[in-house]
């Protein structure tokens, strides 16, 4: 396991980080009970910080000299603040980080999503945002937690648009994947295109009515850097 504090590996059975002496109680909370069947189930969660500019060079010159080293410094202070929280939120609800969890090795993992921007204007320069921090967790669900669990199905939206520089309209591709007992699937893929965003995120919306005026619920939205779109979320009993 690695520390819910530095990212530090440790043994299973740890009580204290050997490096930065952070209790592991709650990690251990999560370790599977003998007596108790069920099974370790993995997920990747995320923490959004989009929005915040890391490393903004004067002229095109200072951004061609960019390196790895250059945009790891600057992005630590932001990682390291994203990773705190969600590990807290992660650890309070039983989940354990299963890979390092320091900033260095999430950058140079690429586990941090990132966008170069370039300005075309009066300094033509360029910047670099952070979009959001993923990391992989597991939990022990006893086979109670587990059946009940299998009693839905989610359903999630997931939209591609291949990179390139689009000028009129940009090609997208939606795709509604279905994860339930029975394992995970594509119900249904829609191709089109469109001048922006906003216009992609009004078939989102048509479609996830579709789907409540079906039966399913509506859940929270959610986003994955860099498009700006809010993603649906939704869920019903398996039948």
């Amino acid at each position: 396991m690695f520390c819910i504090n530095c990212g530090t590996q440790l043994p299973d059975d740890a009580s204290f980080c050997s490096k930065c002496g952070k209790p592991q109680r709650n990690i251990l909370d999560a370790l599977p009970p003998t007596a108790t069947p069920g099974r370790w189930v993995a997920k990747e969660f995320q923490e959004d910080i989009s929005g915040h500019p890391i490393f903004q060079p004067k002229d095109r010159r200072e951004s061609a000299q960019l390196d790895e080293a250059e945009m790891v410094r600057a992005m630590r202070d932001h990682i390291d603040a994203a990773t705190k929280r969600l590990l807290a939120r992660m650890v309070r609800d039983g989940w354990e980080p299963t890979e390092p969890t320091d900033s260095g090795r999430l950058a140079l993992a690429n586990r941090v999503i990132t966008e170069h921007t370039h300005y075309i204007g009066q300094h033509d320069s360029s910047a670099w945002r952070l979009g959001e921090v993923r990391i992989n967790f597991r939990r022990w669900f006893t086979q109670y937690e587990l059946e009940e669990t299998a009693l839905y199905e989610t359903c999630e939206f997931q939209v591609v648009i291949p990179p390139g520089k689009y000028f009129f309209r940009m090609p997208w591709t939606i795709e509604v994947v279905v994860t339930g007992p029975s394992g995970r699937t594509i119900a249904y893929t829609e191709k089109g295109s469109a001048e922006n965003h906003k216009k992609i995120q009004i078939v989102l919306d048509k479609l996830a009515s579709e789907y409540v005026r079906n039966g399913w619920e509506q859940l929270p939205s959610q986003r994955r850097f860099p498009l700006p779109l809010e993603l649906p979320v939704l869920r019903r009993k398996f039948k």
